[in-house]
């Protein structure tokens, strides 16, 4: 049970809780103006503070994270399990849990702190309340936060009756209901994570497809890939290196230079040798001096002997000279055909030479050439290793997926047969429907106002929530909402005795809701509640009681725990103006 509410300033006004049906009012007085409002007095911020005492995460967007209350402090007085105590938190310090008990049996660790104050962190606090309230530890994917998220709605948890926030993820509000209805949560969650990985692998699969096709066509890459290798290797094993491979290249390309230089000078020697030859062709002597004595006898001319005796000088000299040009040339053409001989000689030597090089070069391989067959070798065997590896992976993901398939379809018979078989469930479907039928003055089936609480599988054979019924609406929705939370809480009672017995509701719940089913819904709340030996706190605007709609015998006067008034600051909950960092972002959005 919650005892009491109070702060370590004295413009707080303390509340006290009882059991049964607590009314927190916000009332419009007579001599606020219009821009007053009753919105501001404090209902959602004691709210905030209760859940806050309980260990609600503290951060910039907090509602109480604002500068004006940095020095404050809020302790709500509680029991839970037989153990009653103080629980102090402060706003500067959100990490700690200051316990005031006169128990001496405290069911936790407790530590001093330098001015001798017991306290425990908020992380044990958080595990404390989970086991006392909900039989849980802290695991998961469920939590106490997770599970009281249901018993102290807060902004945006008034649109789904399965939801604690607008965003919250499938697997998230699978689990939380699951468990809360005590249907087989873990099973749910296994069921969602065997999901998430058979996603996974069929990514995979889609990758390699995209990247190398199907299976059959990497097994067909890997045996033509092996086959390159195989005849690398072979090329490989019979390469012979020689290391002077380049000096060898170099010297058979220089034997090749000289053996040509070879060539040319000899065919410029042949043709030398041909002019020298035809030269001592046309060198005849005799042939000259007989064509003199001719030309002479013709012309009928009679030389002097004096002349004669010089003629045959002349022709003697001439003779001297010819003989002389015949013997050098003969001597110069001996020599050119020793040279040439000489150089023939030198052309098979340097041929043979080179013979013996290019044999060596033909039979050897350079370093290079070798390491180029190595650096083929090795980039085939990577990407073949890499194909296998793709292949090995194709093979586990297509095995892996066909377990994931079989386990995700054991769990899915499992669950849907704790569906039809689970007899807390078909309790839990009549005490909701009985809720909503007490909304709505109705026991006919066929009613479209009154719904009923359907668990079923979805498309991933999973638990599905849901609310049944032939109309809806926005106000509809909200008494699901009530209907529900009512429901869980009476399941808890019944099932954990020592556990939660609370239910808070925000004005926000009662917004659309018709004034009729409003009034039902808090007699509803106060019956069940004083049936159930727990606690219901509601906030309302005063104008949000439909008094004209209780029956006439129905008092609410001992139920009001706490009146705001909007005459003046003084009149609101904490007694102070204060503004959150969340509150001036959303300022900012609507200038």
């Amino acid at each position: 049970m919650l005892y009491k509410l109070s702060a370590n300033k004295a413009s707080f006004k303390p509340i006290d809780f009882k059991q049964g049906l607590n009314l927190i009012i916000a009332e419009r007085t007579v001599s606020s103006s219009a821009k007053n409002s009753c919105n501001a007095v404090g209902k959602t911020t004691i709210i905030e503070i209760i859940d806050f005492c309980l260990g609600s995460k503290f951060d910039r967007k907090s509602k109480l994270n604002a500068p004006e209350l940095n020095d404050w402090s809020f302790t709500l007085d509680l029991e839970v399990s037989s153990f009653r105590c103080e629980a102090t938190r402060f706003i500067a310090d959100p990490n700690k849990i200051y316990i005031h008990t006169t128990s001496k049996n405290i069911p936790f660790d407790i530590r001093e702190d330098k001015e001798k104050s017991l306290y425990i962190t908020i992380e044990e606090w958080k595990d404390f309340l989970g086991k006392a309230y909900f039989n849980i530890t802290e695991e998961r994917y469920l939590s106490f936060r997770s599970v009281i998220s249901f018993f102290i709605r807060k902004k945006d948890a008034y649109q789904n009756p399965f939801k604690a926030f607008s965003n919250e993820n499938a697997t998230q509000t699978k689990v939380r209901n699951a468990f809360a209805l005590n249907l087989l949560w873990k099973h749910s969650l296994d069921l969602s994570d065997t999901e998430d990985k058979i996603k996974h692998k069929n990514k995979i699969i889609s990758y390699l497809k995209e990247k190398v096709g199907s299976s059959g066509k990497i097994v067909s890459k890997i045996a033509s890939l092996t086959s390159i290798i195989e005849k690398l290797e072979k090329d490989i094993d019979n390469f012979n290196v020689l290391p002077e491979y380049e000096n060898v290249q170099k010297e058979a390309d220089n034997l090749t230079y000289e053996i040509q230089r070879i060539v040319n000078n000899n065919i410029f020697l042949k043709k030398k040798l041909n002019e020298y030859l035809e030269s001592t062709k046309k060198e005849d002597i005799n042939e000259n001096i007989d064509l003199i004595k001719s030309v002479y006898e013709e012309s009928k001319i009679i030389f002097p002997d004096n002349i004669c005796q010089t003629l045959d000088a002349t022709i003697k000299f001439h003779k001297e000279i010819v003989n002389k040009r015949k013997n050098f040339l003969s001597s110069e053409i001996q020599e050119i055909e020793n040279e040439i001989e000489m150089n023939e000689q030198r052309i098979r030597e340097k041929s043979s030479e080179r013979s013996v090089k290019m044999s060596i070069l033909k039979s050897h391989g350079a370093l290079s050439e070798y390491s180029k067959l190595q650096d083929g070798k090795t980039k085939y065997v990577s990407e073949l290793e890499s194909l296998k590896k793709e292949l090995e992976d194709w093979q586990q993901a297509r095995s892996l997926l066909c377990d994931l398939k079989k386990t995700r379809d054991a769990l899915s018979t499992t669950i849907e047969k704790d569906i039809i078989l689970n007899q807390s469930l078909r309790k839990e479907i009549i005490l909701f429907k009985e809720n909503s039928m007490n909304l709505y003055n109705s026991s006919l089936e066929d009613n479209d106002k009154v719904g009923s609480l359907v668990i079923e599988l979805n498309k991933d054979k999973n638990y599905n929530f849901k609310i049944d019924r032939g109309i809806s609406s926005e106000g509809l929705t909200r008494m699901d909402i009530f209907c529900y939370d009512l429901m869980l809480l009476e399941m808890f009672r019944k099932n954990i005795p020592t556990g939660i017995d609370f239910l808070i509701h925000d004005s926000t719940l009662y917004d659309p809701v018709d004034s009729r089913q409003r009034a039902k819904a808090i007699e509803l709340a106060r019956e069940k509640s004083n049936e159930l030996n727990a606690q219901y706190i509601f906030a309302l605007n005063s104008d949000q009681l439909p008094k004209q709609d209780f029956p006439k015998n129905f008092n609410l006067d001992n139920d009001i725990i706490k009146v705001l008034k909007d005459e003046s600051v003084k009149d609101s909950a904490l007694g102070i103006y204060f503004s959150s960092i969340i509150d001036e972002e959303r300022e900012d959005d609507l200038s």
